[in-house]
């Protein structure tokens, strides 16, 4: 039985260091590859930059979080994010994230 149903891998540069590091990117993809074979959605955080986020969508990652997409925001801004992203996700205008 597992009892999580995601896995949450730091791509921030103090935790690994997945672009320049051999080892780090060995460990992060052993953990997406471990948490496919357990059928665990995986999302990434502290993604930064867009070759971090390629790199884990290249190793399979579900979803990421971090500065690439937005700083941290007060709830009433991240509405208002939310709501422009599903709006252009729906066919509309003025998309500021992508979906990995």
């Amino acid at each position: 039985m597992v009892l999580a149903y995601r896995s949450v891998i730091s791509a921030q540069t103090g935790a690994f260091d997945i672009l320049t590091e051999r080892d780090d990117t060995a460990i992060v993809s052993a953990v997406i590859a471990l948490a496919r074979a357990l059928d665990m959605e995986v999302v990434a955080e502290g993604v930064e930059t867009e070759a971090q986020r390629v790199l884990l969508a290249s190793n399979g990652c579900d979803a990421y979080q971090g500065y690439l997409f937005s700083k941290p925001l007060p709830a009433a801004e991240f509405e208002s994010l939310l709501a422009r992203n599903i709006s252009a996700w729906q066919g509309g205008a003025g998309s500021t994230t992508t979906r990995g």
